[in-house]
């Protein structure tokens, strides 16, 4: 099997993320690093470097596991174990009217949601029809000034506005 040549970055990340035993680095760069060392003295000083790391590690292995506090390892029993019950059924808040009801309901909300407003706008068309506030020509415009306004001749020039405003010649 061949392996592909270490970089000193690599070799210098193991060493921080490893410590200086090659022991524990991942198996498939230990030839590597090995052949690296054997050549780059630079590798050398940085396994060296490695040492507090391997103190730490070796004081990690050495010191006797933290003592709990009393009563924790029975809370967290009591705790995991509730946590992994389910929770009891929730009674219902009212019987169900017949299947598909509330979708008849909640599908009428837009409909209703709409009525009032074009119920008001009707209102507003008849109310603004009936009382001649749309009628330009006044209410009860007669059907002689009518046909007089339209037979204007608009192409020959600019109509007479004063006519249109009522004050007639």
């Amino acid at each position: 099997m061949t392996t592909t040549p270490m970089t000193p970055a690599r070799f210098e990340a193991l060493c921080a993320a490893e410590g200086g035993d090659l022991a524990r680095w991942p198996e498939a760069e230990r030839a590597a690093a090995r052949a690296l060392l054997a050549v780059d003295p630079a590798a050398q000083a940085a396994l060296r470097a490695c040492a507090p790391l391997d103190d730490a590690f070796a004081a990690l292995r050495a010191a006797p596991p933290p003592e709990l506090p009393a009563g924790l390892a029975e809370r967290l029993a009591r705790d995991a174990s509730r946590a992994l019950t389910p929770p009891p059924p929730r009674p219902a808040a009212r019987p169900a009217a017949r299947p598909g009801a509330r979708r008849v309901r909640s599908g009428l909300r837009p409909v209703a949601a709409l009525a009032a407003p074009m119920a008001a706008s009707v209102a507003l068309g008849l109310w603004l029809g009936g009382s001649g506030a749309l009628d330009p020509f006044g209410v009860g415009a007669a059907p002689a000034e009518l046909e007089e306004f339209a037979a204007l001749d608009l192409a020959s020039g600019a109509p007479d506005l004063a006519y249109l405003f009522g004050d007639a010649p």
